[in-house]
């Protein structure tokens, strides 16, 4: 059922968000013409450019090592899996295997690291854990937990889960203010599957922020376009996210309820 309410509401988030971003206009007579336009072009400029594009081809074919580095990273999952290796310590062995076997390939790998997005990520994530360790976040979640409104509570959970998540893990803060939300849970007057519901897409549905890992992903791989303008618009995005996500997750869930 959690599966299936954050599903549905993800959707309709999703919906919402495609046609304020003009995604609507696809689908006009207009943009389908220049659609299927700039198909043909594109078709006449393969043909022209093929040998080119064969010899493209070529080049990304794979290698003995793209292939070792595929298997480097399938070792990389199974040593944190199965054997609780610490991952930041797997990858760097892994890493250092990669340079060994091919050092003249290392060359511009660290220039290519996008370093300020890593330090950002690393920072935000040493500050949530120092507010952890002097027991900010408990504090804030007992707080919640002793309120005499439960669905106050749920809805002040849930906006609390977002602002933090967008600056934290999501599965680790979860982890923490479920178990704290118990007196939450055990009220007869709200539903127990709403309430996590809530809390749950409240905490996940700001991953976008360019604060978090997911975001901080997006950002460093961002192709096409100015890093700065991209991470302008995510920001803008997560903001939007944690006003109106956590409201109506609480709205949906909560207030108006599920028939299952």
């Amino acid at each position: 059922m959690l599966f299936l309410n954050t599903f549905i509401l993800c959707v309709i988030v999703a919906i919402i968000v495609f046609i304020l971003f003009s995604g609507l206009r696809k689908f006009s007579r207009k943009d389908s013409v220049k659609h299927y336009s700039a198909a043909a072009t594109e078709i006449i400029d393969i043909n022209v450019n093929q040998e080119e594009s064969s010899e493209d081809s070529l080049k990304e074919r794979l290698t003995w090592y793209k292939g070792f580095t595929l298997i480097e990273i399938a070792l990389l999952v199974i040593l944190a899996l199965g054997y609780n290796v610490h991952m930041g310590f797997a990858a760097f062995g892994v890493g250092l295997v990669l340079s060994l076997i091919a050092p003249k390939r290392q060359e511009g790998v660290l220039h290519s690291i996008p370093w300020p997005i890593i330090l950002m990520v690393t920072g935000i994530v040493t500050y949530v854990g120092v507010l952890e360790q002097i027991g900010v976040i408990k504090y804030m979640t007992h707080l919640i937990a002793g309120m005499n409104n439960p669905i106050m509570a749920t809805l002040t959970a849930s906006y609390v889960g977002g602002i933090i998540s967008s600056f934290a893990s999501t599965t680790g803060f979860l982890a923490t203010i479920i178990p704290l939300a118990i007196p939450i849970l055990k009220d007869p007057h709200v539903s127990s599957i709403g309430v996590i519901s809530s809390i749950s897409f409240a905490s996940s549905i700001v991953d976008i922020s360019p604060f978090s890992t997911n975001g901080a992903m997006l950002l460093a791989n961002a192709q096409g376009m100015n890093q700065n303008e991209f991470f302008r618009k995510l920001l803008i995005a997560s903001v939007c996210f944690i006003a109106l996500g956590p409201g109506l997750a609480w709205v949906i869930f909560v207030v108006i309820g599920t028939p299952w």
